[in-house]
């Protein structure tokens, strides 16, 4: 029987054994993760598409007046089903990218490795026998490859347990999950939104009252058309939500947050609930004293109320403040604070969460999930930290989400997330939100433009979809607002009011008010509603010429924006909540 002379020390040897098991569990690693991504690819890109088309031919069938229950409840699973598979293949993709990329290093740094000392090979010596010789050399590979599975796998776990922004309690739902939101009653309609006051600014976020019975003039000193008011227990910035009847607010320390319930015939205060911290506390937070701990205005449908705070934690109360759910977006990096507040879309809420710079990959566009908070979808954005609310407007083209961040102005598909156009003509720290009215979306870059754009195209657009541009008044805090012919912009300090026609821009007229203004204009029928810091209601005519009707004092001061349904108007002063209504 032949002797082998193994020239290679034993370490050497069970070295190269080991580099070919780390190849191979490398290998092993990355073709499993393949496997799954095309299995989840497959149920995105050719079963989803199926589903969602099923989805809108329901949707149409139901919109043209069809009453069953049946169709209802197909709907309902079939769109907790895309969901499920749109938010699978989100966190998988997210939570798969960089254990794929560790193993495939893995594996060309082991297959290199072993290449390099596979180069010694061994040599017939006395002493040992062939047998003897593979015996050994195969227990050695045994514990190496075992090893390095260990190794490999350990790694990788951890790995894919750093990765950001992952919900591994998305991969898999179960079945008590689906049957509750299948069980859940219909949103509101559209009809039933426009007679309330669900967001900031209202109905489409756009500070129109489709309501003109308002009055124009009331005293605080003899409490003429001073319905009721009422103490706010923490202090905040964000304006009034009202629902049928009732009105909520929220408010906020550096440690404490919370979201409040009033009546809205009688002003009492029907509940109070806390927030809890989720991952970061406010103290950690260096917040600007206009911003404050409660800046965001929250958003309701009718179901549950959804408040959002500088801190990055969302939560969802019922009506009769039991809290549903609450997370945190991540640790927010905003210079002055967040102020961006909740809008909602179908079953979903969706925050615009821009933080630092355009190329910090700290912003995002976030889709959560009304029932349970879970994120349904999470679109990255290359802008700087904003203070704006998006709009969401139909188009020809379909519903669009506007969002207004330096340097872009920028068009979603509020159902996935997915970008539709954008241009970069943004600039400045913008505040004012967009608006949209006869077929125009209007943006303002502060201090330098409002410009007009229509919503068209795809991908980057150019300066055709400018219909026009104008530089006088521009503001940069109170958002603009238009009646139809004319768009209204304040400016924050002297009051500086201009008036542009929303045909081509030009401007009618400009005065000054005087005094300090946070809160965004209104329209009230054919009236502009107005108030400065120093808490002077304005009323002016919404005409071709500045015509002031009255000066209403309120006692406090105000930095939010009205709210208004029928009959009455919500305002919110440093201390209290005020209802003002016609009371003779």
């Amino acid at each position: 029987m032949a002797e082998i002379n193994n020239n290679k020390p034993r370490n050497k040897q069970s070295l190269y054994q080991t580099a070919v098991g780390i190849a191979v569990v490398g290998g092993l690693f990355s073709v499993l993760i393949i496997a799954v991504l095309g299995l989840r690819y497959f149920r995105y890109s050719y079963i989803l598409p199926m589903q969602e088309n099923r989805l809108a031919q329901i949707k149409t069938e139901l919109a043209s007046g069809a009453e069953d229950e049946a169709l209802l409840e197909q709907f309902r699973e079939l769109d907790f089903e895309s969901r499920k598979i749109r938010i699978q293949w989100y966190d998988f993709t997210s939570m798969a990218g960089y254990p794929l990329l560790f193993n495939l290093a893995i594996l060309l740094i082991g297959a290199k490795l072993a290449k390099s000392l596979q180069n010694d090979k061994p040599m017939p010596v006395p002493g040992i026998k062939y047998s003897q010789f593979y015996v050994y050399t195969d227990s050695m590979s045994r514990r190496a490859v075992m090893t390095a599975f260990v190794l490999v796998g350990g790694m990788t776990i951890v790995i894919a347990m750093l990765s950001p922004e992952i919900n591994y309690f998305a991969i898999e739902e179960d079945e008590e999950t689906d049957t509750a939101v299948a069980a859940v009653p219909g949103l509101p309609s559209r009809e039933e939104i426009a007679e309330n006051w669900p967001r900031f600014r209202g109905p489409g976020g756009l500070g129109v009252s489709q309501y003109t019975d308002i009055p124009h003039k009331w005293d605080i000193e003899t409490g003429k058309n001073i319905l009721w008011k009422s103490p706010i227990p923490l202090e905040g910035r964000n304006s009034p939500i009202v629902w049928q009847d009732r009105v909520f607010l929220t408010g906020a320390t550096e440690t404490q947050k919370q979201v409040y319930c009033y009546d809205a015939a009688s002003g009492e205060l029907l509940w109070q609930a806390d927030v809890p911290d989720k991952d970061v506390a406010g103290s950690e937070l260096d917040l600007y004293p206009d911003t404050g701990y409660a800046a965001s205005t929250a958003y309701t449908d009718g179901y549950q109320v959804y408040a959002f705070f500088p801190t990055g934690d969302v939560a969802a109360f019922d009506y009769d403040g039991n809290r549903q759910w609450v997370v945190n977006l991540g640790q927010p990096d905003n210079i002055y604070g967040h102020a961006t507040s909740v809008v909602g879309y179908e079953d979903k809420i969706i925050i615009q969460y821009d933080n630092g710079l355009h190329d910090d990959d700290l912003s995002w566009l976030i889709a959560l999930d009304w029932q349970s908070g879970e994120t349904v979808w999470r679109t990255p954005r290359a802008v700087t930290n904003s203070w704006t609310t998006p709009i969401i407007i139909e188009t020809q083209q379909g519903n669009q989400l506007i969002t207004v961040s330096e340097p872009y102005l920028t068009a979603y598909n509020p159902d996935d997330g997915l970008e539709i156009w954008r241009t970069d003509r943004m600039s400045g720290e913008i505040a004012p939100s967009p608006i949209y009215d006869n077929g125009l979306v209007m943006v303002i870059s502060p201090y330098v433009e409002m410009a007009a754009v229509e919503p068209g195209g795809d991908e980057m657009i150019d300066e055709s979809y400018f219909k026009w541009t104008a530089d006088r008044g521009i503001p940069d805090i109170a958002s603009p607002v238009s009646d139809g012919q004319r768009v209204y912009l304040l400016s924050t300090y002297g009051g500086a009011l201009a008036v542009h026609s929303i045909q081509d821009g030009n401007l009618i007229w400009q005065d000054q008010l005087g005094g300090e203004f946070h809160a965004s204009p209104s329209i009230v029928g054919d009236k502009v509603y107005l108030f400065s810091i120093e808490g002077v209601g304005y009323v002016l005519e919404a005409a071709d010429e500045f015509v002031k009707l009255a000066e209403n004092p309120l006692g406090q001061e105000v930095h939010a924006s009205p709210a208004f349904v029928e009959g009455r108007m919500y305002i919110r002063g440093e201390e209290h909540l005020f209802c003002i209504g016609y009371s003779e």
